[in-house]
């Protein structure tokens, strides 16, 4: 104790036990070249991690977009309009069967009075107007007479793009009708 008070109350480093110097110098997290300014080193390996992880979306983002050209500033076409097939007419009933047997039918009111029935039941409903003839030859005779109650059917107020004509060769027919058909 005599020494420490000597001394001026400072103890010397020779006279300190092993267990109390304690010299971190060989550790691991102390080895080595340090940054010179610790905040530094911080900010910096926080960049390195933060600035990824803020660009990932930007990057997914970007990754999902196409290149501009002239098909995106043109207005998208409608798709063609295609007319439903017409079904076999032998398969179907026909809404109407008019016999041409008489020169001079009077059909009109019978067609007036059946379409405005069907489009109280039915509106926007497709009509197929077929002629049926017995040969090749009554053909043109028969486009006209189908033509003919066509014209009725628009008459009674139908849309002329929901008609469509049609023609059928029955050899055992004799007498040439027209029948109308709903689709």
């Amino acid at each position: 104790m005599a020494a420490i008070l000597a001394n001026g109350g400072r103890v010397p480093a020779s006279d300190l036990s092993p267990c109390l110097a304690l010299d971190r110098r060989s550790e691991a997290i102390y080895a080595g070249s340090t940054h010179p300014h610790p905040e530094a080193a911080v900010r910096s390996s926080l960049l390195r991690i933060a600035v990824p992880l803020l660009l990932a979306p930007l990057l997914i983002a970007v990754s999902g977009c196409h290149l501009l050209d002239q098909t995106d500033f043109e207005p998208a076409r409608p798709p063609p309009h295609v007319a439903p097939p017409v079904p076999d007419p032998e398969s179907r009933a026909a809404l109407l069967t008019i016999e041409f047997a008489k020169p001079n039918l009077d059909y009109r009111t019978a067609v007036t009075a059946a379409i405005h029935l069907v489009e109280a039941r039915r509106p926007g409903v497709l009509y197929d107007v077929v002629a049926v003839v017995p040969d090749t030859a009554g053909a043109a005779a028969g486009r006209s007479r189908a033509a003919e109650v066509m014209t009725a059917i628009e008459a009674a107020g139908v849309n002329p793009a929901r008609i469509q004509l049609g023609l059928t060769l029955e050899s055992a027919r004799k007498i040439p009708q027209v029948r109308v058909y709903l689709r």
